[in-house]
């Protein structure tokens, strides 16, 4: 019964953690073989305990395979802290190194990055070459295992993004607000939110997807009719983050009227 009844709490319905079996997306979405766990529980070398955020971060590329990927954002760089356990997914134009210095540059903002571990990538190399002070350590190649931390946090923002997805109805083309959205919220829930700025998350923060309503830029409200609302109806699609991920009570909303359903499923550009 318990089950059951958090299947449709609006706290799972934002980020649909842990896998609920009474909830059709989680189903639809998390289906995997069953995993080969290691008997031996596996051991954490080193003594230095990351304290704060940029201590020590992990990255990695995703890619979205769409024709016409949002905003010409074929790639996202997915980022995670492991002190305050902060996640971040900023869509970049490819994969090449100006992309990804942009994306790191969105994400951490004028904190400092001290270690950084990631694959062997070129992209992230030169990304991390550029950086002050930054120690870059790096996987085997073409060993993903060998990499499990951030691949591991890849298949989890992945997969919020398809529960988001695929519980809202519109298209794969806003994947990437999806993914950030997912990152974002569970941040807030988490916790992560307020051990990276040291205050909690002052704001509301709706279901991906829904329904909403939003006062359009003052030169489209000029030119409304003397008695027309001032509010039009709109897609909620996530936080409008500025650089270091710095949120000054804006959000991310796709104006309902230029769309038709058809838009809604196959994509269009958000102004």
């Amino acid at each position: 019964a318990r089950l059951k009844a958090e299947a449709t709490s609006l706290e799972h319905l934002r980020l649909h953690i842990p896998k609920n079996p009474f909830c059709r997306t989680c189903c639809s979405v998390k289906a995997y073989k069953k995993q080969h766990r290691r008997r031996d529980p596996a051991v954490v070398a080193g003594s230095s305990k990351p304290e704060k955020y940029g201590d020590l971060m992990t990255g990695d590329h995703i890619f979205s395979l769409e024709e016409d990927c949002q905003d010409g954002h074929e790639a996202a760089l997915v980022l995670s802290d492991t002190a305050t356990s902060f996640l971040d997914c900023v869509g970049q134009d490819g994969k090449g190194s100006v992309a990804t210095s942009a994306s790191l540059s969105a994400s951490v903002g004028l904190d400092t990055i001290s270690c950084f571990y990631s694959d062997s990538s070129k992209e992230l190399k030169k990304s991390i070459a550029d950086l002050p002070g930054t120690v870059h350590l790096q996987s085997t190649p073409y060993d993903p295992q060998n990499n499990s931390m951030i691949e591991r946090v890849n298949k989890s923002v992945v997969e919020g993004a398809r529960c988001a997805i695929h519980q809202s109805g519109i298209s794969t083309w806003f994947g990437h607000y999806a993914a950030r959205y997912f990152c974002m919220t569970k941040n807030i829930s988490t916790g992560a939110w307020l051990k990276r700025f040291g205050v909690p998350f002052a704001g509301y923060l709706p279901v991906f997807g829904q329904k909403c309503l939003f006062k359009p830029p003052p030169p489209i409200v000029k030119a409304l009719p003397k008695y027309e609302a001032r509010t039009y109806e709109g897609i909620f699609l996530g936080l409008h983050l500025r650089a270091g991920c710095t949120w000054k009570q804006e959000y991310l909303v796709a104006d309902i009227t230029e769309f038709t359903l058809e838009h809604l499923r196959t994509g269009k550009p958000v102004r």
